[in-house]
């Protein structure tokens, strides 16, 4: 039986499986990582010697202060875009007060006004 290769075949389906949620730029900034830690096991390897743990903790926090970040951005990102739907849905419940003739027009163009401004400070952001 080769283990071996079993065993890299099944790291590669889940390091595809991993990484494929990321964009580019941080699938190759995780691929950057993973060789400095393969580098690290063959450094250990060839010289047995117990610092190389200390090296490896700091990689591994980066990589996990990376990950907290990137997640972070994509919450607030999805934040954005909740808070940016909203504010469309409050100009066409407007727009609809408006057609059914419960809202006068300026002030449906004041309401429009209002959270187009809105949503495009925060598209700005």
């Amino acid at each position: 039986m080769q283990v071996v290769p079993l065993l890299t075949q099944h790291f590669v389906g889940d390091y595809e499986d991993v990484v494929k949620q990321y964009a580019l730029p941080q699938q190759l900034e995780l691929a950057e990582h993973l060789l400095q830690v393969l580098e690290l096991f063959q450094h250990y390897d060839q010289h047995e010697s117990k610092a190389i743990y200390g090296k490896l903790r700091e990689i591994e926090e980066a990589l996990l202060n990376y990950q907290k970040s990137c997640k972070d951005r994509n919450k607030a990102k999805g934040e954005l875009r909740t808070e940016i739907n909203m504010n469309k849905q409050r100009i066409a419940n407007a727009q609809q007060l408006m057609v059914d003739g419960e809202l006068p027009a300026a002030d449906y163009r004041k309401i429009k006004n209002r959270y187009e401004a809105v949503i495009q400070k925060w598209r700005e952001n």
